[in-house]
């Protein structure tokens, strides 16, 4: 269960063996804790090392799902879809988040530094990409985000800023033509 939770949730789960007989007496509980407490304690509270947050959409800040990577790490974690909350277990570094979710722009956030004791808290808005709000990513949406490329004054950029840097440009429609491509709804 622990491989299957790993691989395709993103939590960690641990089974421990302390003694090879499956079903001690109740007696040898105690000796079991006592010779065992600080090394449980210190695994309790790895959860608060690292990166955590909560993804939220721009535009309404409602918690969205969403994927979470590490640079140079294929194992993703996840948020909780009904509060965005993301926790990813670190040592101290300097890290590349890319925050990806359907239907939004991805993000990608460098130079995040984890340092020894408590997570390096990031929270992170995605930007929709569905700009006319019909709940499909299509060829409507293009027409919209080239209104907004070739408008002349990108003081009223509007959504299709999905990087939020202020500039309707190439970047913005890496994010939008991602997501056409993969369906996203």
């Amino acid at each position: 269960m622990q491989d299957w939770n790993y691989r395709y949730t993103g939590c960690n789960e641990v089974t421990i063996e302390l003694s090879d007989t499956k079903k001690p007496s109740a007696s040898q509980i105690p000796d079991f804790w006592d010779n065992n407490r600080e090394s449980m304690l210190s695994y309790a509270e790895a959860v608060h090392i690292g990166v955590r947050g909560i993804v939220t959409d721009r535009a309404t800040g409602e918690p969205i799902w969403a994927e979470v990577r590490i640079g140079g790490n294929s194992h993703p974690v996840f948020t909780d879809p009904n509060v965005g909350d993301y926790h990813r277990m670190l040592l101290p570094g300097v890290y590349t988040l890319t925050i990806n979710a359907p239907g939004y722009a991805k993000r990608i956030i460098e130079d995040v530094t984890v340092n020894d004791g408590l997570a390096t808290r990031v929270d992170v808005e995605l930007a929709s990409v569905d700009l006319d709000d019909d709940g499909d990513v299509d060829l409507a949406d293009f027409g919209e985000f080239a209104s907004w490329w070739l408008d002349s004054d990108c003081g009223l950029c509007g959504g299709a800023d999905f990087t939020g840097d202020g500039n309707v440009g190439p970047d913005d429609l890496e994010s939008l033509g991602e997501n056409w491509l993969t369906g996203a709804r």
